[in-house]
Order: structure tokens, then sequence, then C-alpha cells
């Protein structure tokens, strides 16, 4: 019997999880790399070449990974691909962005981390319920998603949603209508979120002063106005991320703050960072007792 072609690439990480290579976001180092495509690693003999599915099928056989990425992944490769699978623990859909359903994601029930990024096509999030081991899930540059219902119940700790990557595209084009499903999501801690502006602010705030239990959060410094980020410090008083200034050096190796909220400033002095840090924090206790957060035109 032919030997089918397989036109997409895959690295792999066995059970050590060593090295200096790591798959993006989940931070899960490889120790061991297949490629299916000479092209990518023509110059780095060290990595194994498997230009056909049974091929790659076999070298899976013989090792155990923990860890798998997989670059271009097509519809018509899943079948052949998919009961070799089943034990992996993290999984990168890296630019597979032919693939329009993801449901297939839902038999691979060991999984406890996916990455997908560049996909251009699926437009719902997998049934997270069905992955009870799953804690981690990072999506970058899934734009056309927008049935974000598969989260709802999931044991889902860590979620990032970034409608950019912020290296080819600095716009976010990911759409999440509805801020409320993170509130049907009871295990999460780390929330971190590039999606394209809601119309109503104030929707997207009251849903996200219910994540009482939130360790971590990140939006984009503007999502929000000045005020509306206080408020929600002060419904979140013990989340990260939601603090006044962030300090970072700019290219001339100067200390400046930039100031959460929409078109606040980058400033140089720290009288000036001190100031706007005392305004922000006086806000915080002015609104604890406000059941509402501001509008996006309210200045206090």
């Amino acid at each position: 019997m032919a030997k089918k072609k397989w036109s997409f690439n895959a690295f792999v990480a066995g059970k050590n999880l060593k090295g200096s290579n790591k798959i993006c976001d989940i931070g899960i180092e490889m120790d061991m790399r297949l490629c299916a495509d000479a092209d990518i690693l023509i110059y780095n003999p060290d990595y194994p070449c498997h230009d056909t599915t049974d091929c790659f099928i076999e070298a899976l056989k013989e090792n155990k990974h923990d860890a798998v990425e997989l670059h271009g992944l097509r519809p018509e490769h899943i079948a052949d691909i998919l009961p070799y699978l089943k034990d992996v623990k993290y999984l990168s859909l890296f630019k597979c962005n032919r693939l329009d359903d993801l449901s297939f994601i839902e038999e691979l029930t060991e999984l406890c981390g996916i990455y997908i990024y560049w996909n251009q096509k699926a437009t719902k999030v997998f049934d997270a319920r069905k992955l009870p081991k799953l804690t981690i899930l990072s999506i970058e540059d899934a734009n056309k998603l927008t049935d974000f219902s598969g989260l709802e119940g999931s044991n889902i700790e860590n979620l990032k949603i970034w409608g950019c990557n912020f290296l080819g595209s600095f716009t976010p084009k990911t759409v999440i209508a509805d801020f409320e499903i993170f509130t049907k999501m009871p295990k999460l801690k780390v929330l971190n979120l590039v999606p394209v502006k809601n119309e109503d602010s104030r929707a997207d705030l009251l849903a996200l002063s219910k994540l009482t239990a939130l360790e971590k959060f990140h939006i984009l410094e503007g999502y929000f106005t000045f005020e509306q980020f206080a408020w929600l410090k002060s419904k979140l008083p013990h989340t990260a991320g939601i603090e006044p200034l962030h300090e970072w050096e700019n290219w001339e190796n100067e200390t400046v703050w930039s100031v959460i909220g929409r078109k606040k400033p980058t400033v140089k002095k720290r009288e000036t960072a001190d100031e706007y840090e005392a305004h922000f924090y006086a806000l915080v206790a002015k609104y604890q007792t406000r059941e509402n957060p501001p509008s996006d035109d309210e200045k206090d």
C-alpha cells in the first residue's frame, strides 16, 4: 500500500521535558523533535524528518510523548493521527489555519494544556468540559472564534485569548461579545485578554467584578478608562494586574511609567507617576460602595 504524504510538521517532547525548546505560551520544554518536512529543519540534521504519516506514527509508537506541537494540521490529517495522541498532555496547534472544527480535541482526555496559534477558520471553541484535566488554554490570533460557550463549567484555571499576536498584527480582531462566560468557569485563576473592545464597557466590568477568586488579570491598558479600572480594583482588591502604573525602560534606558486607562500617558517623572497612583487608589476607596461602574465618558 502506498504511503500517505504528510504535508504538515510536528515537534514532540518526551517524558523528561528537558531542553531549551518550549511549546509557546504553555512553557513545556521539548527534549526531542520530529519533523515531517525536511525544508523546515534542513540545516539541522539532529532532527529526524518524516515525510509520511506512517513514519510519524511509528515514531510515536516507539516513545511516549507528553507534548506535541503540530504545524499546519489540516482536517484530512486528523483521522490518521488522532489515535496516537491519546496520551498527550500538552498540545500546540501552530498555524493550523485550515482547521474549521476543533471538536476533535475533545477526544484527547489526558490533555492538561492547549496552545492554539493563528487559526482563521474555526468559529467555536471545543467543549472543554470533556477534558477534566485541562487547566491551561491559550488562544492567539484565532480571529473567527465567536462562540466561547465550550468554556462553561470547565476546569480551566489559566486562560489567554489574544485577538492579535503583536508581531504581524497589532489590532485585536477576536470578539468576545459576553464576558459573562468567564463567570461560568469555576476554577478560573488567571485571565489574559486582548479582544476587540465591546461597546458596552459597563457590562464587561460587571461580569469581571464577579471573578472574586481571580488571582491575576490582564487586558489592554486602553480597554477601560482610568476610572473604570479603579472601580474594578475596588471589587477585585486582591487580583494582581489592576495596578495604576506599569514601570519599564524606554529605548533611551530611562525608567518610565505607563498609566493604566484609555488615552492615559506614559510619564517620565516619578512625582507625576506618584500623583496618578494616589488618585487611582483614592478612586478605589471611593468606589468601594458603588455598585455600578463608571461610564466611558465619566471623569472623576
